[in-house]
């Protein structure tokens, strides 16, 4: 089944209706006649885990572990005595799969950014044999592709079962993203300045695809689709300065490899070409028509590109028939003198 998703994808997005033998070169222009239903590469390497961290690492970075996270899950992965507030960059790492025998110096191939599910949870990794298993048939089939993990954490709030969406539930997705972008402005760096490194791969920096499991397929889309100003109006507490950017910083912070130098809408966004969301979510805001100033429609200015996207029919987070009617209710921090009663937290908060 697994690799029925990875198949149909690529026939989906890119064709491949007719068998031929193909040259190196092949896989890296994608012609769209290409049959990419078999193995191309068999000798797949994969890397050991890379940092995408900036050195030094700033002072403002934070990581957290809760208590409350879903601990136990996998087995091994135990909880802390007490919150814990980290300065370390281990969770801003990645690995590379790709073919091992391919002249990259005359064909760069296309790159594949891949994020792995958890529901942002502590114990969840980029250690999953699906997300392991996809860059391996992926690789084999011609291309590079990226494992990346990013910051995770969160801490469900227990009241009335369950009943409210916690701050760390929406602090969670805000710093993955800003992971996201970081690591994608660190692999365009790390690739024009391949000098630096003894890399064996090289990769198209202006045709990348992007895709994930889950919590990762929600980063995905976030990141590829998504301005600056389009993740502020999903990210919108009513605190004092009106957006997270006041607790978390901005979309674009300066914590990773990849300097923020550049607009990710203008620069970054258009060289992602295509998106494949497994089992993922893309979040709008509660009134998407009117959230952004002088915008009639959230869309407006969202960067839109060919996507395939699966939805598993007995899936219980998001049914696929008989959705449950009715609202969630946020349950978020609100301003000092707010009359609601909200939930707050100050503990690994960034603070300028």
């Amino acid at each position: 089944m697994k690799q029925l998703y990875v198949l149909l994808a690529l026939q989906i997005i890119w064709g491949g209706v007719n068998a031929q033998q193909l040259t190196p070169c092949d896989t890296a222009n994608l012609d769209s006649s290409l049959d990419l239903t078999g193995v191309i590469f068999t000798n797949v390497v994969t890397t050991s885990p890379i940092s995408y961290a900036k050195n030094p690492l700033p002072s403002l970075f934070r990581d957290v572990k809760y208590v409350g996270d879903a601990y136990g899950k996998p087995p091994g992965c135990t909880a802390p005595e007490n919150d814990e507030c980290l300065n370390d960059a281990s969770a801003l790492v990645f690995t590379v799969t790709y073919p091992k025998d391919h002249d990259y110096a005359t064909c760069p191939l296309k790159a594949i950014v891949l994020m792995h599910a958890g529901g942002f949870g502590k114990c969840s990794s980029y250690d999953q044999y699906l997300i392991k298993a996809l860059a391996t048939l992926l690789a084999g089939r011609g291309f590079v592709v990226y494992n990346v993990e990013y910051r995770r954490g969160i801490d469900i709030d227990t009241v009335d079962n369950n009943k409210y969406t916690s701050v760390q539930q929406y602090k969670a997705p805000y710093i993955a993203e800003q992971d996201i972008k970081g690591f994608f402005r660190s692999m365009i760096k790390r690739e024009r300045n391949k000098s630096q490194f003894n890399d064996e791969w090289r990769i198209d920096t202006n045709n990348i695809y992007m895709g994930g499991t889950s919590a990762g397929a929600y980063t995905a889309l976030n990141v590829a689709i998504y301005d600056n100003a389009m993740i502020n109006a999903l990210y919108a507490p009513p605190i004092a300065s009106g957006n997270i950017q006041y607790a978390l910083g901005s979309p674009d912070v300066d914590f990773y490899y990849g300097k923020p130098d550049l607009d990710f809408y203008t620069f970054y966004q258009p060289k992602i070409k295509g998106i494949c969301s497994m089992w993922g979510a893309i979040p709008m805001p509660y009134n998407p028509y009117n959230q952004l100033n002088q915008q009639p429609v959230f869309f407006a200015n969202a960067h839109l590109v060919p996507a395939i996207l699966f939805h598993g029919y007995k899936d219980i987070k998001f049914p696929l028939l008989d959705i449950p009617k009715g609202n969630q209710n946020v349950y978020l921090s609100g301003m000092q003198n707010s009359l609601s009663k909200y939930n707050s937290t100050t503990f690994c908060i960034r603070n300028d």
